[in-house]
């Protein structure tokens, strides 16, 4: 019988951060002032995956593309399947790397998407800085990159 692996505090948290952020795009709670939004660095970039010549953009170009998706797909949702977190405790460092469903972009398709968090321990505190979305299929249709 296989013994469950304990999540470590900061695993734990990593997760529930990333839960925010699909939970934030699933109730279209996408304004900035959201406090969801505080866990991202300043310099948080994001990969999106919109479209083969996508650039690097800011949470709040983030935020706007994800607002310009849902508003041509009203039936966006994001389910996530899966975490793997990976600390690097030497250098504060941790990426998530999460498996996802998108249904309703287009509506009545279902896709399976991936996309990597990195997070930094600025201050004492787990940050945001960096998104990508490794989209399955489908450019713009398969749900901004991931998410």
């Amino acid at each position: 019988m296989d013994t469950p692996i304990e999540k470590s505090a900061d695993a734990e948290h990593l997760e529930a951060l990333c839960h925010s952020f699909v939970n934030a795009c699933n109730t279209r709670r996408l304004d900035r002032a959201n406090p969801v939004w505080d866990a991202y660095a300043p310099t948080f970039r994001a990969e999106p995956d919109l479209d083969p010549n996508q650039k690097i953009v800011n949470l709040e170009e983030l935020l706007a593309q994800i607002r310009e998706v849902i508003a041509a797909n009203p039936a966006h949702q994001i389910e996530i399947f899966s975490f793997d977190v990976k600390i690097t405790e030497k250098t504060g460092n941790a990426h998530v790397f999460m498996t996802t469903e998108i249904t309703g972009c287009p509506e009545g398709v279902r896709r399976q998407n991936a996309v990597i968090f990195e997070f930094r321990k600025i201050e004492g505190k787990w940050k945001a800085i960096w998104y990508r979305g490794l989209r399955g299929t489908g450019g713009l249709d398969s749900g901004f990159g991931g998410l």
